[in-house]
């Protein structure tokens, strides 16, 4: 009886050790499928490295973003800026543009053509200047000796488009037209750093990231009221009792539109709108034989 056993456990084992390598060989030759949502890169291509990257429009961060790309993904590369600082590549989106430093290039085995001129009509976002005073006067040039075009309220957003060599004023696009505010009244969100130097009365075209302007003719207005004291209240009427409309500081100048009927106060356009000040505190420059007493 145990003989018959054993010689029946040994037949199971002879088939089980028979059956392995077949077994193995079936598994070694037929892998499992291929995974199709990565296909293969025959060209040059951009391995994202971000947790998610934005692609845009054109080649700088003012440029409109189509959509959003995640760590990982691979995007064929179509193009280049000159300096290789930014990919146009192929998305879900379209075409678009990624930043170089956020990705990883395979398979450049020749050069990637440069096709920045792609963007010569892309959608600009930005910088964008939020009015941040009550009410601020846009200027035909950039300066308070030149006229006024008209008043944005405070909260206002308006696309930056120019700027002047020191910075202090900004070229915007408004629903008044372009016109010039002072940066002291601007806060400026998003990259400045493409804003181009505009001229008064100058113009420039569309750069990376940074859509053309076109400035105002500036006409210089009549006399100005040029602030000799260290600070000077800005008042709603022509007394100091009257409520301080806000204060502007020595050197300002202001275009004076009217006096008081007592010839005490001038009249001025002033960064918070139009408002009175007192003569004793300022230096007149330009003739006021023609201003008109304001009640």
């Amino acid at each position: 009886m145990q003989r018959s056993f054993a010689k029946t456990l040994v037949s199971v084992l002879i088939c089980v050790m028979l059956l392995i390598p077949a077994a193995l060989g079936s598994a070694l030759a037929a892998p499992g499928p291929v995974d199709s949502a990565v296909p293969a890169q025959t060209g040059p291509y951009a391995v994202v490295l971000a947790a998610y990257l934005n692609v845009r429009t054109g080649p700088g961060p003012n440029y409109a973003i189509l959509g959003t790309v995640s760590g990982g993904d691979n995007l064929a590369i179509i193009g280049r800026t000159n300096d290789q600082s930014w990919y146009q590549v192929q998305t879900v989106y379209g075409p678009g543009w990624v930043y170089a430093q956020y990705v990883a290039v395979r398979n450049v085995y020749t050069g990637i053509p440069v096709t920045t001129n792609t963007a010569a009509h892309a959608a600009v976002t930005g910088p964008i200047g939020v009015i941040n005073t009550g009410a601020l006067n846009i200027r035909t040039g950039p300066g308070p000796q030149y006229t006024r075009i008209g008043t944005l309220a405070g909260g206002t957003e308006t696309q930056i488009v120019g700027r002047t060599r020191d910075w202090s004023w900004w070229l915007l696009a408004t629903p008044l037209g372009n016109g010039w505010v002072s940066a002291l009244y601007v806060i400026a969100r998003g990259d400045i750093s493409s804003v181009p130097y505009v001229a008064p009365g100058g113009a420039v075209q569309a750069t990376a990231g940074q859509s053309g302007a076109a400035a105002p003719a500036p006409v210089v207005a009549g006399p100005q009221a040029i602030v000799i004291t260290g600070a000077l209240n800005i008042r709603s009427g022509p007394n100091g009792s009257f409520p301080k409309l806000g204060s502007v500081y020595a050197g300002t100048r202001m275009a004076i539109i009217g006096q008081s009927q007592d010839r005490g106060w001038w009249y001025v356009e002033s960064p918070f709108g139009n408002g009175w000040v007192s003569k004793l505190y300022i230096l007149v420059d330009g003739s006021t034989s023609g201003v008109p007493v304001v009640q």
